[in-house]
């Protein structure tokens, strides 16, 4: 389960937020509302804000050697002792489908964490890219480093 915080709104009628991880204000979509709730969940779970990008092309964060497409992820957190990927995070506005998974799969092809999540509102899927394993929740950051 996601948990939810407290997200700072612009007065400008509710249509932005402030994403503390980016330090500026941005459109307030349904998705970046799950984005920015899957963050506090992060930070409360002990992920270093240091170690976390969020809405990054891709190109720029693909695997040595990689030419990956043109397109955005939503979080990559990294491991502090190896700056390594560790957790790659899709999210989704609405309950996600077969084809979220192949899109959070394909995107990790050129990221290479050892760990991915697929985030809604509604539910959270967490896999051991290597172990093959799944829970329905995010882990404390401290758990992956082991």
């Amino acid at each position: 389960i996601v948990r939810k915080m407290e997200i700072t709104v612009s007065s400008r009628q509710s249509k932005t937020l402030f994403c503390q991880n980016r330090k500026e204000f941005v459109k307030a979509t349904p998705e970046e509302r799950v984005r920015q709730n899957t963050l506090s969940s992060l930070f409360l779970l002990g992920y270093p804000s240091s170690l976390i990008l969020v809405e990054r092309k891709m190109a720029d964060l693909a695997a040595p050697g990689m030419q990956a497409p043109n397109r955005r992820i939503d979080i990559l957190c990294y491991q502090g002792s190896t700056l390594q990927p560790l957790l790659l995070v899709e999210c989704k506005a609405k309950s996600f489908v077969d084809k979220d998974l192949r899109q959070l799969l394909g995107y990790n092809f050129y990221i290479q964490a050892r760990f991915i999540a697929l985030v809604s509102p509604q539910k959270v899927l967490f896999f051991d890219v290597q172990g093959q394993t799944v829970q329905e929740r995010l882990p404390e950051y401290n758990t992956l480093l082991v």
